[in-house]
C-alpha cells in the first residue's frame, strides 16, 4: 500500500462518486484541509470501506477537543497549497507529508 498515484486516483474516485465515502470526506472538509489530509493518510493504511466510520470518529476527536491548531496540521495545509499550485512535486509532497507523520508519531512515543 502507500501513497501512490494509483491510490490517489482511487481516493479521488471514492471522494467524488461513493456516497458514504464522499459524506465522510465532506465531514472532514468542514474542519479544513488538514483534517481531510489526515483522513486520507489514515485511509491509506486501511483501504477498506468498513473502516471509514471508525476513521471519521477517531480523527474527529482531536478537533472536537480543540486540538485543531496543532502545528502539524497547519504545515500539512501549507504543503497542500504548494502542491496544488504546482510548486511542489508529487514525490516531494509525499515525502514531506510522511516526514510530518513520522515526526508526530515520534513525539507521541517519547511524550513531547
Amino acid at each position: 500500500m502507500g501513497d501512490t498515484v494509483t491510490f490517489r486516483v482511487r481516493w479521488a474516485a471514492l471522494a467524488a462518486y461513493d456516497p458514504e465515502f464522499k459524506a465522510a470526506v465532506d465531514r472532514k472538509a468542514v474542519l479544513g484541509l488538514a483534517a481531510v489530509e489526515r483522513f486520507r493518510l489514515a485511509y491509506i493504511n486501511m483501504q477498506t470501506k468498513e473502516a471509514v466510520p471508525l476513521l471519521v470518529a477517531d480523527l474527529g476527536a482531536p478537533w472536537a477537543a480543540g486540538n485543531c491548531f496543532d502545528s502539524m496540521y497547519e504545515r500539512i495545509e501549507r504543503l497542500e497549497v504548494l502542491h496544488c499550485r504546482g510548486r511542489m512535486s508529487e514525490s516531494d509532497h509525499t515525502d514531506q507529508i510522511q516526514r510530518l507523520c513520522d515526526e508526530r508519531l515520534r513525539r507521541l512515543w517519547i511524550g513531547l
